[in-house]
């Protein structure tokens, strides 16, 4: 062998070796969380860190804020109209204001963070809704659903205008498959 591959044959090994050998390697920890920690329901749908830190954990028991000590739950209420739509929630989805979009199998509701208000969407009561993706420069919310279908809402910014996106009403559009490539919204 020639000195010249051997020399780069030892600069190539030495190129992938001393990386590896002077990053440092952190121990991954995990932490359980679970009902004696205050967690509703041990059966979590979707997990979300917002902007601020909290962890929301989707559950069939509603939906539960972790500040990294203790647990807040935020549940359906029949009597309570600022309450989830229903307890199993299957998805949440942070938009720009900081609120979250709540999927559960009674509607779509949107918890407001400046009044810590849940704010059911009318407009889609009664729908099982089981996942939400926002794309947030179109301002479009992705819904899909057990029955319906998918769904496309053009959210609207309410009045004032630090107030969170809203549904609406007259946006909300069934989606089709105009050909196998492209989606477009039913007339």
């Amino acid at each position: 062998m020639k000195p010249t591959h051997r020399f780069l044959g030892l600069l190539g090994w030495l190129a992938l070796a001393v990386p590896s050998l002077a990053a440092p390697v952190r121990p991954i920890r995990f932490d359980r969380l679970s009902l004696e920690q205050g967690l509703s329901q041990s059966s979590v749908m979707d997990i979300l860190q917002d902007g601020r830190g909290y962890v929301w954990l989707a559950t069939e028991e509603g939906l539960d804020r972790f500040d990294g000590l203790s647990f807040r739950v935020y549940r359906h209420d029949p009597a309570e109209s600022a309450s989830l739509p229903s307890n199993f929630v299957w998805d949440v989805e942070e938009d720009s204001s900081g609120d979250l979009w709540i999927a559960t199998t009674g509607g779509l509701a949107l918890w407001q963070r400046a009044t810590d208000h849940v704010v059911r969407q009318e407009k889609l009561a009664g729908v099982s809704i089981r996942a939400l993706r926002l794309a947030a420069k179109e301002r479009v919310l992705w819904i899909g659903t057990r029955d319906a279908g998918l769904l496309r809402v053009h959210a609207r910014r309410a009045a004032p205008p630090d107030h969170a996106l809203a549904v609406d009403e007259d946006e909300l559009a069934p989606v089709r498959a105009a050909a196998p490539d492209h989606l477009r919204a039913r007339e």
